[in-house]
């Protein structure tokens, strides 16, 4: 477009210059100024017809005389290029303003993007707190978890334990004396009711392995209890091997349960943080190739 502008420009200056140098440079032909009377004229009439014929000062001179004849064309020629340079100013700045508009436009995208990239780190890094703190409650409550329920599994595990389990049912008087042996504590674990309500936050099926775990002790706790209570009458021998071989069975579902369970909250406290998030870079560089893009 500035090319087109400037040949425009060039064209109108050479159109002047080839006016001015046929007006000026190119003598005008005068016509000569001849004063017409009758034959029969006074003298008084001949000196008037003589001042009629003198003609006026600017039509003597050659140059003045072809301005004032071709003055219309030279006025045309003039208005014409002077509407034309009105036109190209007025284009030009036109031109201008769009080519303003266009870089505010640019710097206030570019500002937008550099605020959104702004706010995408601040999320970001916000994002990354939220797990960490995530993953260190998690670790806190699988070791609390872990240290209670090892406790119980390891006592339910122990060959004493399990060696009294099955000579309970040998005889009735072996399962009286499992019932003065046996100890059974009544009361409620204290990191499960107290944390009942954070165990949804473990990964998978861990939650349903602690209620199971749990559920399973408790069984067994009162089964035992509701024995030595009086609750539940052993007075033979095959009450005394039926109720045998139910504790022996929960004993076991204690120490399996709690195995599985433990190995669970084991690799919890260990676990390392997840790798959640991605390198962004490229995706970055990708929109902002785009952007250059769209406003170039």
């Amino acid at each position: 477009m500035k090319k087109v502008i400037a040949l425009v420009v060039s064209i109108a200056v050479i159109s002047v210059l080839v006016l001015t140098f046929l007006v000026v440079l190119i003598p005008a032909k005068v016509g000569g100024w001849v004063a017409t009377y009758p034959v029969d004229a006074g003298a008084d009439a001949r000196e008037i017809a003589a001042a009629l014929s003198t003609p006026p000062t600017h039509l003597a001179q050659p140059m003045q005389f072809a301005l004032y004849h071709w003055q219309t064309l030279i006025a045309g020629v003039l208005a014409f290029w002077g509407g034309l340079a009105a036109f190209l100013a007025a284009f030009v700045g036109a031109q201008a303003l769009r080519e303003q508009t266009n870089r505010m436009a640019h710097v206030t995208r570019e500002a937008a993007q550099q605020n959104l990239y702004a706010i995408q780190l601040q999320l970001e890094a916000q994002e990354r707190r939220d797990v960490r703190t995530r993953q260190f409650e998690l670790q806190q409550l699988a070791s609390a978890f872990h240290a209670e329920i090892s406790s119980i599994h390891g006592q339910a595990k122990e060959k004493a334990a399990i060696k009294m389990f099955e000579r309970a049912g040998v005889s009735l008087d072996e399962f009286k004396k499992f019932l003065d042996v046996v100890f059974t504590d009544t009361g409620r674990p204290e990191v499960y009711d107290s944390l009942r309500d954070k165990i949804g936050c473990f990964p998978n099926d861990t939650p349903t392995k602690i209620v199971k775990f749990y559920d399973s002790v408790q069984g067994l706790s009162l089964s035992i209890h509701n024995i030595k209570s009086g609750s539940v009458t052993i007075s033979s021998e095959d009450l005394a091997r039926s109720a045998s071989k139910v504790l022996h069975k929960r004993e076991q579902q204690v120490v399996l349960y709690g195995e599985d369970v433990l190995q669970d909250l084991e690799k919890l406290r260990g676990a390392k943080k997840p790798e959640v998030f991605r390198n962004r870079s490229t995706a970055r560089g990708r929109r902002s190739r785009k952007f250059d893009e769209g406003v170039s």
